[in-house]
């Protein structure tokens, strides 16, 4: 599995699990722009820096984005890739054969923003079993319009109009879609299958929370558990005990699904043509480093920074009060908003595109699913939050 085929396959196939190191999201833009003009005036020299280019960013809420939403349908994408083969027949149509294959990307980059959107709304109302089946849908539509995108460019591309196609997306992309091996019936029944248990997953997830165990005669979950030893009602002996219980009882409801999507990823990574799901994933996130490099890494960290960073924690006192408060996520992005352009100016930028545009969910909801990640929004040019 190459580059191009990872990134539009696996990627998929985990849509709305993949980590995207991107900008945080937040408050409401008047308040923002007013609390960031008064910390301004308090900060040091902002450092500015031109890491990235510029690049379109659409000033739309998320609201905005999801209301926009709607159920895709593939045809047009699939007749433009028997255009795109048409038109590499003939050598005099190379600048048209360009032209379609970036038409084909645009359309691909809407649907798979759709995708992650229903992700999103599926993970954020684990009991909304109607977007949950249109992220099924549009998951599995995706998945198989980028095997057959992948197959007709791969083919467009030896044909004598697809050598101006070639010239214009470089020689190593050129090679990589030329490498391209079209998805079986079982690597399609094994991407379908590993969305459904996902989704499944996470409603257990949800459901986990609402369990308990009796202590002291009385039935208590989790949030009930940890207020009753906060406020004196068990020792240490009595609520440890209570919670390796909860913990165990919890495991056991989750880990037949658990499991039973491990064994699936190592077949799927298997059927995909990796030794392990762990390599699979590696590729899918498109680093430029290798799974070496990140061991050299971690031992280098662990020979230089272990010691200095034991001496740091003796300095700090762990019952200090501003280790121990819970700030709203509001008060957090105001601190942020001082700092951020001390680091730099495009990160700042960055965060006050987010804050406008609210692209993030940091609300606690019983019916939201645990973790968190960020989702690329690539039609829009934005990233979403999800805590």
């Amino acid at each position: 599995m190459k580059q191009f085929e990872r990134r539009l396959v696996s990627g998929i196939m985990i849509a709305g699990m993949t980590v995207m190191m991107l900008p945080a999201a937040g408050v409401q833009a008047a308040q923002a722009g007013t609390e960031a003009a008064a910390y301004r005036s308090a900060a040091a020299a902002a450092r500015v820096t031109d890491f990235f280019g510029e690049r379109e960013h659409a000033e739309l809420t998320y609201e905005e984005m999801e209301a926009a939403y709607y159920h895709y349908d593939p045809t047009e994408f699939m007749e433009g890739l028997d255009e795109l083969l048409l038109l590499a027949g003939e050598e005099e149509n190379g600048q048209a054969v360009i032209d379609q294959y970036e038409a084909l990307k645009d359309e691909y980059t809407e649907a798979i923003t759709l995708v992650y959107i229903a992700s999103n709304a599926s993970q954020r109302d684990v009991t909304d079993s109607q977007w949950a089946a249109e992220y099924m849908y549009v998951n599995g539509t995706v998945t198989q319009m980028s095997d057959e995108f992948c197959i007709t460019v791969r083919d467009a591309l030896q044909q004598p109009g697809g050598e101006a196609l070639a010239d214009y997306m470089g020689e190593d992309l050129a090679a990589e879609f030329a490498e391209y091996e079209e998805m079986t019936q079982e690597q399609f029944a094994y991407s379908e299958e590993q969305s459904a248990l996902v989704l499944e997953y996470h409603t257990r997830q949800s459901q986990a929370a609402y369990l308990t165990v009796l202590v002291n005669g009385e039935e208590m979950n989790q949030t009930e558990l940890t207020d009753a030893y906060l406020a004196g009602d068990l020792d240490d002996i009595a609520f440890l005990a209570a919670a390796s219980e909860l913990e165990k009882a919890q495991n056991e409801y989750l880990g037949e699904i658990y499991l039973e999507l491990v064994e699936l990823r190592k077949d799927l990574a298997e059927l995909m043509g990796y030794d392990n799901y762990g390599d699979l994933m590696y590729e899918s996130y498109g680093r430029d480093y290798t799974q070496e490099s990140i061991q050299e890494f971690a031992d280098a960290v662990k020979e230089s920074l272990v010691e200095p960073y034991i001496g740091l924690q003796r300095l700090i006192d762990p019952m200090a009060a501003c280790l121990n408060q819970a700030y709203p996520y509001q008060e957090v992005f105001d601190i942020m908003v001082e700092y951020l352009p001390e680091i730099s100016t495009e990160l700042e930028e960055s965060f006050q595109y987010l804050l406008r545009n609210e692209l993030y969910d940091l609300e606690y909801s019983e019916t939201k699913t645990t973790g968190a990640y960020t989702a690329p929004l690539m039609e829009y040019g934005a990233a979403y939050i999800y805590m």
